[in-house]
């Protein structure tokens, strides 16, 4: 693959975007970049942070403050409206179901409910820990009187590329976790992104985000030749549909150049 070619083009896509983009594409195994393009801009997370917070409550099951199988009562006033895991209403969830589908169907009433269990100090201070500078969660889902009042959750596209290649190493947690953080984001359901132009029988460990004029999509393409990392964020878009778009078409530029190579 003339990878050089490649990188030169999505760091072209990026550039010419009316948006504001980054973009960090990366071998997992590679200490540089293939292709980067504005990789520690400081970005709203949306539901890319979700990544980390589930780290954060692995990270308590590991120290044993939290089981897996607990049950956790869900009342109707921890319901968002937006949510669908819970349309069959309140009962006893186990902490798994709720962990896994905060990544898998990003749903926001398990993500706060997780934030409430964890604490956000504790959360903050365990994406610290990571050595995280940017990444860190101001506000709860949907808490649309934080974002007024100017506070919000941020991240990088390289600070990202650090969480998946931290769980890829098996060192953020231990390597069963680690391994079980990874199947949880490899069944994100989530297609309208990196798998807008591709097929679904990929393996893709990632997770999304969205929000008005805001598409996110970050983590580990698995392939025969070699696991990357592709990051793309998008935010300040003219409408819903570029950020997709462009998201879409870098990682069809990508697998198609792959495709040739391993033929």
């Amino acid at each position: 693959m003339n990878r050089a070619r490649v990188s030169a083009e999505l760091e072209s896509m990026a550039a010419e975007a009316p948006a504001k983009v980054s973009l960090l594409w990366q071998g997992m195994t590679e200490d540089e970049p293939w292709a980067a393009f504005a990789p520690d801009e400081e970005t709203i997370s949306a539901s890319t942070i979700k990544t980390p917070l589930m780290m954060a409550l692995l990270d308590r099951v590991r120290q044993g403050q939290f089981s897996l199988e607990d049950q956790v009562d869900v009342t109707e006033t921890m319901i968002l409206p937006d949510s669908r895991f819970f349309e069959q209403g309140p009962g006893r969830y186990s902490l798994d179901e709720i962990m896994r589908f905060m990544i898998t169907a990003s749903d926001n009433s398990c993500t706060n409910m997780l934030i409430q269990m964890l604490g956000m100090d504790a959360i903050n201070g365990y994406f610290a820990s990571l050595g995280l500078k940017t990444t860190r969660l101001e506000r709860m889902m949907l808490d649309f009187d934080a974002i007024a009042a100017g506070r919000n959750n941020y991240t990088t596209a390289r600070e990202q590329f650090w969480i998946f290649r931290s769980l890829y190493r098996g060192q953020a947690l231990t390597e069963p976790l680690c391994k079980m953080a990874l199947s949880v984001l490899m069944d994100n359901r989530d297609y309208e992104l990196f798998y807008r132009y591709l097929p679904r029988n990929l393996t893709v460990a990632h997770k999304t985000g969205g929000l008005p004029g805001l598409s996110h999509d970050s983590g580990i393409f698995y392939r025969p030749g070699g696991d990357f990392y592709l990051g793309v964020f998008v935010s300040e878009a003219p409408d819903e549909r570029m950020g997709p778009r462009l998201i879409g078409a870098m990682a069809r530029k990508i697998w198609d150049e792959m495709e040739k190579e391993e033929a």
